[in-house]
C-alpha cells in the first residue's frame, strides 16, 4: 500500500507539476539604465544626469537583449566583439530599420565600456547626443 501512494504521488508530481509552455526562472539579466546625456554638437557639452529614465538595455545570457525606450521596445542578439582596442557591447536588432537604433549603422548599435558597470553609447560619431548607461539591477526572470 505505501510503495502504490508513494508511486502515486511521484506520478501527480511528474504529471502536474510542470507544463510545457511553463520555463523555469534560471536565466540572469543584468540591465544598464540612462544615467545621463552630453550634447555631441553644441557649445554647451556639459553632462546632465538624468535620474528616472525609462530607457535601458537587459542583457541576457542566451546572447539576447531588450531595449525598452518608453513603451516602445526593440530585441535582438549582441556579442562583445574584439576590434581594435574596441571593449564593449556590439548589439545587432532583430528589425533593421527600427526606430530605437540609436547609431551610424543600419541594424546595429555599439556600447563601450567605460568600467565600473558603466557603458556609452556612440550615436555621437554621427551628430546624436553621447548616451551613458549603468548597471542598476540584477535580477532572474523567465527565458
Amino acid at each position: 500500500m505505501k510503495k502504490e501512494l508513494i508511486l502515486v504521488f511521484i506520478f501527480a508530481l511528474v504529471f502536474f507539476g510542470c507544463k510545457e509552455n511553463e520555463e523555469p526562472i534560471t536565466q540572469s539579466s543584468l540591465q544598464y539604465f540612462l544615467v545621463g546625456i552630453q550634447p555631441s554638437w553644441s557649445p554647451n557639452m556639459n553632462f546632465t544626469p538624468v535620474s528616472d529614465s525609462l530607457y535601458y538595455y537587459q542583457f541576457n545570457d542566451d546572447g539576447t537583449f531588450l531595449k525598452r525606450v518608453g513603451d516602445l521596445t526593440a530585441k535582438g542578439t549582441f556579442k562583445n566583439p574584439e576590434i581594435d582596442d574596441f571593449e564593449g557591447i556590439a548589439l545587432t536588432f532583430e528589425d533593421q530599420d527600427s526606430d530605437l537604433i540609436h547609431s551610424c549603422f543600419r541594424g546595429e548599435e555599439y556600447l563601450s565600456s567605460l568600467g565600473n558597470n558603466e557603458l556609452a553609447g556612440t550615436w555621437e560619431a554621427c551628430d546624436g547626443p553621447k548616451l551613458f548607461f549603468k548597471a542598476i539591477s540584477n535580477f532572474n526572470r523567465p527565458n
